[in-house]
């Protein structure tokens, strides 16, 4: 029976897991949909608009290592409930940005903070579920 219950939990902790990485990807790209608006809402010329996407894409790549490392060191855990925090955060800047130069600002805290729930929540899975469960899980 408490088997059951950990491979319940499991699966339950990977929704969770799942749901939290899946906003990064939906933030990534909704905006995309969004730039004509931010255009006419903010003045930005298209030049400062490409700024909104690239900057996030930058954050992103750049801290995946660094947050990885720092998962490792301090809980992979903290680090996930960490990067949610400042991704919520982040995102409520972005959305009160009265300027382009603030939302490209908030953009690139936005990235830095999915790079944190992007390699923290491979990280949970992979140690959550056993070998031959790991590749199901994280497909």
């Amino acid at each position: 029976m408490s088997s059951a219950i950990k491979t319940h939990s499991r699966w339950l902790a990977l929704g969770g897991i799942s749901i939290a990485s899946f906003l990064g990807c939906i933030d990534f790209t909704i905006v995309n949909t969004a730039i004509p608006a931010i255009q006419t809402e903010l003045n930005a010329s298209i030049d400062q608009s490409q700024w909104v996407v690239t900057m996030f894409v930058m954050a992103l790549c750049s801290f995946m290592v660094a947050a990885g490392r720092l998962a490792d060191l301090y809980g992979r855990r903290g680090a996930l409930y960490t990067g949610m925090l400042v991704f919520a955060l982040a995102s409520l800047g972005a959305g009160l940005s009265t300027s382009i130069g603030m939302l490209i600002a908030w953009r690139f805290v936005q990235g830095l903070s999915c790079a944190v729930l992007y390699t923290t929540s491979a990280s949970l899975v992979a140690d959550a579920f056993a070998p031959r469960q790991r590749g199901m899980a994280l497909g």
